[in-house]
């Protein structure tokens, strides 16, 4: 079969995936930014005066912005190369314009999780410097961070297959646990720290 045949055939294809790849892009969205709230807050049960603290709280916000920020390139891109790949458009162009669509993405992901790993690793260090019962925590956290540091070497070494092995393993088991148990912790310091009288309301 011919490369532009076959090149019609692909991007036809992936318009019918649009839909779906919009639907997990906003569940991926929303998890980005309960991931930038949660870390505010831990900066404060952390201690705001603390150097890492605040260096994590940013490096993990400015982590997901720019992730959000690829993805929404990444949408608009591949809607309007869905949209020129079913026109009479030359499909080299069309092909031409994804790939370029495909790395700017991949180079925000890229800074993104490298930004989200060094924020992870801050956090880390802070709760290593506070409380021992912070101290697992801590070893999770920095797992988590290695994890988001290797993520982000696979983007810049271009293997697809490691990245979505990465991204599986931490968009479904790691980063999750680490958002519930970051909020227990919140939670349970405020609740240590509020007025006796308030807790008997």
């Amino acid at each position: 079969m011919p490369l532009p045949l076959r090149e019609h055939i692909y991007y036809r294809w992936l318009v019918t995936t649009l839909p779906q790849e919009r639907f997990y892009t906003s569940i991926a969205i929303a998890g980005f930014l309960c991931m930038a709230a949660v870390a505010a807050l831990a900066r404060d049960q952390l201690g705001r005066g603390r150097i890492a603290a605040r260096t994590g709280s940013f490096l993990a916000g400015a982590g997901a912005e720019a992730w959000i920020a690829g993805s929404l390139i990444q949408l608009g891109g591949h809607r309007a190369v869905g949209l020129m790949a079913t026109n009479v458009n030359p499909i080299q162009a069309t092909n031409s314009i994804a790939f370029t669509i495909d790395m700017t993405s991949q180079a925000f992901a890229l800074a993104a999780f490298t930004l989200l790993g060094a924020g992870m690793l801050a956090f880390a260090r802070a709760a290593a410097q506070t409380r021992p019962q912070h101290r697992a925590w801590a070893a999770y956290t920095a797992l988590l961070a290695a994890l988001m540091l290797l993520t982000a070497w696979s983007y810049a070494a271009g293997n697809g297959d490691l990245t979505d092995l990465l991204l599986l393993t931490g968009g479904v088991a790691l980063l999750p646990g680490w958002l519930i148990w970051t909020a227990r912790t919140i939670a349970a310091g405020r609740h240590r720290t509020a007025p006796e009288e308030d807790r008997n309301d």
